[in-house]
């Protein structure tokens, strides 16, 4: 049995095994990574920040962060749609409307 990571700074430690596959990076950057020899997550942390994002982009450097919690995962604000509308088909007589 597993137990969840609850300090955010062991989970770049806890992460560190996975496979280059089990990232959500464009395959050019993964057969890039795999040629300079690196196999798992760990060996991406362990390259500098400056020349991962000078050789991939800043995004790459983003989206390594946000996985192992070092910068927030924020998704799209939810806006609610300019109006609700619905109906309910009432099964018996209605005595009150005040619920």
């Amino acid at each position: 049995m597993t137990r969840p990571v609850t300090q955010p700074g062991l989970l770049a430690a806890h992460l560190s095994p996975l496979p280059l596959a089990a990232l959500s990076l464009p395959d050019d950057t993964l057969a890039a990574l795999t040629g300079i020899g690196v196999r798992n997550l760990g060996g991406v942390l362990a390259l500098p920040a400056d020349q991962l994002a000078r050789r991939f982009g800043a995004g790459v450097v983003a989206y390594l962060r946000r996985l192992i919690g070092e910068a927030p995962t924020c998704g799209p604000l939810w806006e609610p749609p300019p109006q609700y509308r619905r109906r309910f088909e009432m099964t018996g007589g209605i005595d009150s409307i005040e619920g």
